[in-house]
């Protein structure tokens, strides 16, 4: 467990210009060399108050005059989204990475976003059926909450369609075989009062609220934009903490005008989004759903393009897709067995492992240090790594759903799994910090217009008070994330000065 997490993303240099020439290596270190001493200078001077005003200005004016000449010889650079990251496949069972890659390879998609798209539909297909006990003070729901990033254009609705394939259509059976029965009559037939739903769509939480209470305290909601969600959480006075609860099989009182106050016991609801990075990041900024626990408790990738490494490409093609076959034949197997409308339903109690409850032990350890070490600034993003551990508790009980479908509650849950899961949330850390981080995926938005202002006006130089002054939504706090984000990729440099506002050159190819 005493491994290194990586920082959030860093930007890609990419040359804009073929025309700068490169100076030579001398010019090149002597312009780095005057810009360090200069830097040096100006820092000791601030500490010590060792220079009047006009000096101070002289020596800020002659670094930004060497950040210019810097700036002629430097690629410019483009603001890009995190791009998806591989996961280590070499432990996990060959079953599941054949199959995880026939899905990925058919549609060019990461592996990592496709195997939590594919167990978060293994908890779709429980219908709230489970729940783990770790231990007597500590019970986990099996749902998860999934969202996935990726840029137009990468077949989300494909994808979407593929893994969750096999739910829809017997979805689609269920609700044909009850209005066939409904048509003639036939009582007691599949003994459903409701045509059987598992997916909801519906833009209004009192909708929500009904559709719940039909189908046994819970439903679903994939989906391949977002604003269907989006227009859901921004409906004015929503109670939006139905979405905490069903995280974990709470109890949730609501009102209706025509039946008063109801209450749904032991709620459920499993969630995949898959969008694209505009909707994920009015997600992780709204103060509503980090308030509500929503954003902390969600699983987060940043996925797209197929990144699969040799190993993955000397699959059997056959293998792949008739262990992908096998997965569907068990979705569809759980939700024959898990689907009910019974209200309460039925709730069965898996366990871990003796060894697996060590591990997870000290797993928890682990994160609690990793927790210890987060900015007290970014509550979020803290929230978020305290549900780390109940998200391996979660994952590994859809690997162990996956691997033992045919005789889940016989077996605890192994210590193999929770080591697998851990890779896993592992693996989504990186995604989450750059989600939650102002240096993140708000940093990048807020690069792009502060990019558009400066080619708009033609800036060469500014300051970041400028910079908030003249780009809307923009404050002291975004605007050095801005700032700092445009200087890693070669667009700007600056000049930082404690008490005062940060000067700042552009880079001469965004004022062509």
């Amino acid at each position: 467990m005493d491994r290194d997490v990586p920082n959030i993303y860093e930007p890609e240099i990419c040359p804009s210009s073929s025309r700068r020439r490169m100076p030579s290596t001398r010019l090149y270190g002597d312009l780095a060399q005057e810009t360090d001493n200069l830097r040096i200078i100006i820092e000791h001077a601030a500490a010590c108050k060792a220079m009047s005003k006009l000096e101070l200005d002289a020596c800020i004016e002659r670094m930004l005059r060497s950040h210019e000449r810097e700036l002629r010889y430097e690629p410019l650079g483009t603001c890009r989204f995190m791009e998806a990251q591989e996961i280590d496949f070499d432990e996990f069972p060959p079953f599941m990475v054949s199959a995880v890659h026939f899905a990925a390879n058919s549609l060019d998609w990461d592996h990592l976003s496709v195997f939590l798209l594919m167990l978060t539909t293994v908890a779709a297909a429980t219908h709230g059926k489970y729940q783990i006990e770790v231990n007597s003070d500590w019970v986990e729901a099996f749902v998860l909450y999934l969202i996935v990033s990726a840029e137009s254009g990468s077949k989300k609705s494909a994808l979407l369609k593929k893994i969750m394939g096999p739910l829809d259509e017997l979805e689609e059976t269920l609700q044909a075989e009850h209005q066939n029965e409904s048509e003639n009559g036939v009582e007691n037939g599949s003994n459903y009062k409701y045509s059987p739903s598992l997916f909801f769509h519906e833009t209004s939480i009192p909708k929500l609220y009904e559709k719940m209470r039909q189908q046994g305290g819970g439903c679903n909601h994939f989906d391949d934009e977002g604003n269907t969600f989006l227009t859901l959480i921004n409906t004015p006075k929503a109670k939006l903490d139905i979405f905490a609860k069903a995280y974990d099989y709470g109890r949730h009182q609501y009102e209706t005008k025509s039946m008063g106050t109801q209450s749904l016991r032991k709620i459920f609801m499993n969630i995949a989004l898959l969008t694209n990075p505009g909707v994920v990041r009015q997600i992780y900024t709204s103060r509503r759903l980090a308030d509500n626990g929503i954003t902390p408790r969600m699983l987060v990738c940043f996925g797209g393009k197929n990144r699969y490494n040799s190993r993955n490409r000397m699959l059997r093609p056959s293998l792949c897709e008739d262990n992908f076959s096998a997965y569907c034949d068990m979705l569809r197997d759980r939700l024959k067995e898990c689907y009910t409308q019974d209200s309460p339903r039925t709730i069965q109690t898996l366990r871990l492992a003796t060894d697996a409850e060590q591990e997870l032990k000290k797993i928890s350890d682990h994160y609690a240090t990793l927790l210890s070490r987060a900015p007290e600034t970014e509550i979020g993003f803290r929230a978020h790594i305290s549900k780390y551990s109940g998200m391996i508790v979660r994952i590994a009980t859809a690997l162990h759903i996956w691997e033992n479908h045919k005789t889940i509650e016989q077996r605890p849950i192994s210590k193999k799994n929770i080591l697998f899961a851990e890779n896993i949330v592992h693996a989504t850390h990186r995604h989450a910090e750059y989600a939650f981080g102002v240096n993140g995926l708000q940093a990048n938005y807020s690069a792009a217009k502060v990019i558009e202002w400066i080619k708009r006006h033609r800036h060469a130089r500014f300051t970041s008070s400028d910079v908030m002054q003249g780009v809307s939504s923009m404050n002291k706090e975004s605007t050095h994330a801005a700032l700092d984000y445009l200087e890693n990729i070669n667009a700007i440099r600056q000049v930082v000065v404690p008490g005062k506002a940060r000067q700042c050159v552009a880079h001469p190819d965004l004022l062509d």
